[in-house]
């Protein structure tokens, strides 16, 4: 888990505000980080909080936000887990999050790379992994390879495109993997599962709106 101190430094450089995005009536407020010309926008629900009668259920997809704001400055809780100071979890960790390059429209329609933390089903976190270095890099790249490239025709090469980096959270251990025929009868099983598709649904509905295309998302991740 990411101790606050180096949670803190993902954004040393970041300015408190800046960053912007209408989701339906809602503006999400994310955080500019100018030094890297990136912004970033954390902790978005993309289910009701599995608390109360929809523990053991799977994700109810919440597609929209509530209110005129929403503070996306930071990322969420993580989800409960063995091992990890409570004070940095929650049952309500169902979150996504996103790192994209500076300057976007929902014209820009760049590809997404939604990341799936591993941990064998008992732990992890999305806010492990800062993917600021991804998102500069392909930015470096295609630069490179439009500016080296002779042919004018290269510059539509999606091989040009910088990208967009989102990850989730979903939940681990008991909670999101319960087992036993109960478990089964009730339609709980593999909820984590279910959590990382409510996820993906969320956002092929809603990364248009930070520039992505909902039709380019590729799912990656390490272990299981």
């Amino acid at each position: 888990m990411l101790k606050p101190t180096l949670v803190a430094g993902l954004f040393a450089a970041a300015a408190a505000y800046g960053a912007s995005v209408k989701i339906g009536h809602t503006t999400v407020i994310g955080l500019d980080i100018p030094t890297l010309e990136q912004e970033f926008f954390g902790g978005i629900p993309y289910a009701v909080p599995p608390l109360g009668e929809l523990r053991f259920r799977p994700p109810v997809l919440k597609t929209t936000l509530d209110g005129a704001t929403f503070n996306a400055t930071a990322f969420g809780p993580s989800c409960l887990q063995a091992n990890v100071d409570p004070a940095f979890l929650s049952e309500d960790c169902l979150f996504v999050n996103i790192f994209r390059p500076a300057g976007l429209s929902t014209e820009s329609r760049l590809p997404v790379m939604l990341w799936v933390y591993g941990g064998g089903f008992d732990s992890g976190s999305s806010s492990i992994f800062n993917a600021s270095a991804i998102v500069l890099e392909s930015v470096l790249r295609g630069t490179v390879r439009l500016r080296a490239s002779p042919e004018p025709w290269y510059i539509h090469s999606a091989l040009t495109q910088p990208v967009i980096f989102a990850s989730l959270n979903y939940r681990l251990g008991p909670l999101g993997f319960p087992q036993g025929q109960e478990a089964g009868v009730n339609g709980a099983l593999n909820l984590g599962i279910k959590d990382e598709l409510a996820a993906i649904e969320w956002m092929h509905t809603n990364v248009g709106f930070f520039g992505g295309d909902k039709d380019k998302i590729t799912v990656f991740g390490e272990s299981v």
